[in-house]
């Protein structure tokens, strides 16, 4: 039997549609995102873009790509993210490198990225200091130092593999990004008693699954196969909120115009926010952000004005 790119694309995605995962889509939805995927896979496999499939649907599929998709399909068929087995993803339409050393970027952060890039336009502020803590892969380092190269952008992570990742993007993108080894909060904790330079941003999208609950929040895919380090906090998934706001305004820069901003999981926000509505916060005023499915995902603690 001879295989072609339409047969190959056809069965990858019948393989897919049995996967447990998609059950509990609706089917539509199902058939939709297991086309797409097999499209992505066989892409992988052939070396060809996935708008190029479309010219080449009755070519045939040699025996090594057929293999190379198979394998692909096992890795997926096992629960392993797509954007591991492809090696990147896609993040504020840039492309970035990422493997099972970081967590994947997702659409839900671009709400973050947005929301802190409108606060930089707002502000007026030409040039300042960014701290990206828990940048994972850099996409949102190396984003907001694209957008603003005029700033000097830092981006943090405890884990060494992580930054491994988030080095190759920033030399992928050309960005001028100061990467620091370091548990966050510590290094926070000793801004905070400095009187050097300090943020005027901080970035924020720390781990915030609870360990007593971890498929709530998310996939089984994502506990399964992303970085533990980076999705779990404490019995609640709070910890880290909770040391953000302890650590008070001292970790930002004593001057106007200055913010930290925290991406948030479902049902979360409020409780943030009530964090930072403490004494210490009280020339900050909190707000709550949605992302495009209309959920509270962002929580942004502003200074426009030194009282």
């Amino acid at each position: 039997m001879i295989r072609t790119v339409t047969t190959c694309w056809s069965e990858a995605r019948n393989q897919l549609l049995k996967q447990p995962l998609f059950q509990k889509w609706q089917p539509d939805d199902a058939f939709h995102q297991c086309h797409h995927e097999a499209a992505e896979l066989l892409a992988a496999a052939s070396g060809w873009k996935v708008e190029e499939l479309w010219r080449h649907l009755s070519d045939p599929i040699e025996e090594e790509v057929w293999l190379q998709m198979q394998s692909f399909l096992e890795r997926r068929l096992q629960g392993e993210p797509l954007a591991y087995i492809l090696g990147h993803a896609y993040f504020a339409g840039r492309k970035f490198v990422v493997d099972e050393r970081c967590l994947i970027p997702r659409p839900d952060t671009e709400s973050l990225l947005e929301i802190s890039l409108a606060f930089l336009q707002e502000s007026g502020r030409h040039t300042g200091c960014l701290l990206d803590l828990g940048t994972g892969s850099g996409a949102l380092a190396v984003s907001v130092a694209l957008e603003y190269p005029a700033w000097q952008v830092w981006a943090v992570d405890i884990s060494p593999e992580a930054l491994e990742v988030a080095r190759q993007n920033q030399m992928l993108h050309q960005a001028a990004v100061r990467f620091i080894r370091a548990d966050g909060l510590r290094l926070l904790a000793k801004i905070n008693k400095r009187n050097g330079k300090k943020p005027h941003i901080i970035l924020s999208n720390p781990p915030y699954i609870a360990e007593s609950d971890p498929y709530r929040r998310v996939d089984e895919e994502v506990v399964r196969f992303e970085p533990h380090l980076a999705l779990f906090a404490g019995k609640d998934g709070l910890d880290f909120y909770r040391e953000f706001a302890r650590l008070g305004p001292g970790i930002l820069a004593d001057e106007e115009a200055v913010g930290l901003f925290l991406e948030v999981g479902m049902g979360q926000a409020k409780q943030v926010q009530q964090l930072f509505s403490t004494k210490p916060w009280h020339s900050f005023a909190t707000q709550l952000h949605c992302d495009l499915r209309g959920v509270h995902r962002v929580v942004a603690v502003i200074r426009h004005h030194r009282s």
